[in-house]
């Protein structure tokens, strides 16, 4: 891992990539390249939640979806797991919601694999190696389904795919190929033993934050990383650690006044972190630094920039109280 945003990735994704208080055993493979450093191998394995079982595979590839090609070729185990999930490290999971949904809703014994969004990009290289075993048809017309980032697989269908030749051929045969995605691999691979990769609503391809870290709509999001998103990443940086504080902004009534740029409008601030208006909207979330100070996170439906306000009475930012209530004003640049 030579590449500084990359360390960074990894290790937000440990800090915040995942919302866990199980009991349950959550064992976690990184692919890595042949040339990443051993000192750097054994960084990625420390810090984690203590039900995390972390392992990292080093490949004989650079290419991303090489690596995990190579991992189905040669690592695949369908009876070490119920529920297998591959995922990028600029993602977040809330697991414990996410695998209570899976059992409650699912059955890992049955054949499911699901995704947030499926594409129909086409490839020159996964039509090619489609034609040489013997699924030519799939590119008659438009392009076969994939997923974009995440899968979620049962364990029975993980049993097919390892007992199948076809799977096997093709995931040796695109392991040699360093370009494009790894997106392809695994909804092909389900395909090819006859079951179909279908969108699930509480999985998301982009950085729905709010809806992740509020009100769960959300259990698995991604696009998310402080190269891209860091405004999420300074909100995370400032609150996270306040969780288990009881936030003096709680002892105020829960209605409060927002001035956003020419337009006024009363807001409450709720227990859960929301911030929202009359029609029960969210606008944005709010939480406590470790000074005890006030932040605004304001979500993209009142700015693109998702900007972070720290308010405190000290400054003329704008927060004051009058009757009773907490007076806010914020003005957008």
């Amino acid at each position: 891992m030579n590449d500084e945003r990359i360390k960074r990735r990894f290790e937000d994704f440990k800090k915040y990539g995942f919302k866990n208080d199980l009991s349950k055993k959550i064992k976690i493979f990184f692919m890595a390249s042949h040339d990443n450093k051993e000192e750097d191998l054994e960084d990625l394995k420390k810090g984690w939640y203590e039900n995390f079982d972390i392992e990292t595979v080093v490949t004989p590839h650079k290419h991303v979806a090489c690596r995990i090609m190579h991992y189905y070729s040669n690592y695949l185990n369908p009876e070490s797991a119920r529920w297998y999930i591959q995922m990028d490290e600029d993602s977040m999971t809330n697991i414990k919601l996410l695998i209570k949904k899976l059992d409650e809703e699912y059955d890992h014994k049955d054949l499911y694999q699901m995704t947030g969004v499926l594409l129909k990009q086409p490839s020159i290289t996964e039509k090619r190696i489609l034609e040489k075993i013997g699924f030519k048809g799939w590119y008659d017309g438009e392009p076969p389904d994939h997923a974009y980032e995440i899968y979620i697989t049962s364990q029975a269908v993980m049993k097919r795919i390892k007992d199948c030749k076809a799977c096997g051929q093709y995931f040796k045969m695109r392991e040699l190929f360093p370009e494009e995605h790894g997106d392809h691999g695994l909804c092909h691979a389900a395909r090819m033993v006859k079951v179909y990769t279908f969108t699930s609503n509480f999985l998301s391809p982009n950085a729905k934050f709010l809806e992740y870290y509020v009100d769960y709509n959300y259990l698995h999001i991604h696009e998310i990383s402080r190269d891209r998103t860091n405004e999420i990443f300074k909100w995370l940086d400032l609150t996270e650690d306040q969780k288990n504080q009881k936030p003096d902004i709680l002892d105020f009534k829960k209605s409060y006044y927002l001035s956003w740029r020419f337009d006024k409008t009363w807001i409450n601030f709720k227990e859960n972190k929301e911030i929202t208006n009359v029609d029960n909207r969210i606008l944005g979330i709010w939480g406590t630094t470790p000074s005890n100070d006030l932040t605004v996170f304001l979500s993209n439906e009142c700015s693109k920039n998702n900007p972070i306000f720290i308010l405190d009475e000290k400054t003329e930012q704008g927060i004051k109280t009058k009757d009773g209530r907490l007076e806010i004003k914020i003005f957008g640049n």
